[in-house]
């Protein structure tokens, strides 16, 4: 309004001037009196428009107040709110952790449309690497998948059910054997070489076989000499140290059956082959030239 009112006091204020250019003597006093209402009307037609754009905010379109305008109160321009993120199913704003209402809250809600059931593919819902089924916060939230280790499976005893580790002695043989991954032989084919001496065929007790009492073979009439299966040295005593296993002693017997090697029965063309896996060649006697 006040724009529009500085208009017409400058055009007002040609209309009086008028008359004194008509008076006047100059020829082209008419002519110029034209153009210098023209010239006036121009320039206070820029100056409305430029005053109209100085009171408009040119980044936010805001209209300056009075006090914007004239008195020095700064403007500021309001931040305009970002869109927040609906649930395509059932219209809500999608937080953190929401689960949807329109799926009876059993998934969380999306701002992604889901695809028809008849286009889905289940190819996208399993990992193709390891088989793992994708979960909800996976496929649709962006949670990376990271394929799990396959474990390497552990051999296992098949007398105790426990771990094989090297030297195992196993529970399920009273500690007498070693822990196997080998089905054991038919018991009618089962032999008693543990629960007896195998030099002197002593009926081992329970404190011997199991509570670590010391066995001695009582002297037979036709006692014969027996000879290391490792060393070949003839055994003239009870845990005689071995030459050729250290810390070991002098014996006959196979370490895992517990059969005696120097009765070529057990033998297939001169080796034992244990059903524990052990194979063993016993050494040569070494008897005395007489």
């Amino acid at each position: 309004m006040k724009k529009i009112s500085t208009l017409l006091l400058v055009l007002t204020a040609f209309v009086f001037a008028a008359p004194t250019f008509a008076q006047t003597q100059d020829p082209h006093a008419k002519e110029n009196w034209a153009k210098n209402v023209s010239a006036a009307v121009e320039r206070a037609a820029v100056k409305a428009v430029r005053e109209h754009k100085a009171s408009v905010c040119d980044k936010c379109g805001h209209v300056y107040t009075i006090d914007e305008k004239y008195h020095g109160v700064k403007h500021e321009c309001a931040k305009a709110e970002a869109a927040k993120p609906v649930c395509a199913r059932c219209g809500q704003e999608v937080r953190a952790g929401q689960h949807c209402s329109a799926t009876d809250y059993t998934t969380l809600c999306s701002a992604q449309k889901e695809q028809p059931a008849s286009t889905r593919s289940e190819k996208n819902s399993v990992c193709a690497k390891c088989g793992h089924a994708y979960t909800i916060d996976e496929k649709y939230h962006g949670v990376k998948h990271e394929c799990a280790q396959a474990e390497e499976a552990k051999p296992v005893c098949v007398r105790c059910g426990e771990e094989v580790r090297p030297g195992q002695h196993c529970s399920a043989s009273g500690y007498t054997a070693l822990c196997t991954v080998s089905e054991e032989e038919p018991a009618s084919s089962s032999v008693e070489e543990n629960n007896a001496c195998a030099k002197c065929g002593h009926v081992y007790t329970i404190d011997e076989k199991y509570h670590g009492a010391k066995h001695e073979c009582a002297q037979a009439k036709n006692d014969t000499t027996e000879y290391c299966i490792y060393c070949g040295e003839a055994i003239v005593k009870n845990n005689q140290a071995c030459s050729a296993v250290p810390g070991g002693a002098c014996t006959v017997n196979c370490p895992d059956c517990g059969k005696n090697l120097r009765d070529k029965k057990n033998l297939i063309n001169g080796e034992h082959r244990c059903k524990f896996k052990t194979r063993i060649t016993p050494v040569a006697p070494k008897k005395a030239v007489k």
